[in-house]
């Protein structure tokens, strides 16, 4: 796991959260959708890879899928961790606080 990687996911995933916050927290569709995309993310020749080692036509893609995914998951009891990173969340309703 590159330092890179881990510095991209330690700055947007939290913006990522922040998002799902504003929205009162992510909703079952967004588990199911989660779920769909990183088995799509799975299947997909390349796609793994090219969170690690450049790819034009796919890095780019595979880590905006892979913020996503960690924000969601991100909302499960005792939040995901990610190698050495670890993203707790809770559903709060954020209004006003802007």
């Amino acid at each position: 796991m590159t330092p890179l990687l881990l510095d991209h996911l330690a700055a947007f995933v939290p913006l990522e959260i922040l998002e799902l916050q504003k929205q009162g927290g992510p909703d079952e569709w967004h588990f199911e959708e989660a779920k769909r995309r990183m088995e799509a993310l799975r299947d997909r020749p390349g796609a793994s890879e090219s969170i690690l080692y450049r790819n034009n036509n796919l890095t780019a893609s595979s880590l905006a899928i892979l913020v996503e995914c960690l924000a969601v998951m991100a909302f499960c009891p005792g939040g995901v961790r990610f190698g050495p990173l670890r993203f707790a969340a809770r559903r709060e309703e954020l209004e006003g606080a802007y």
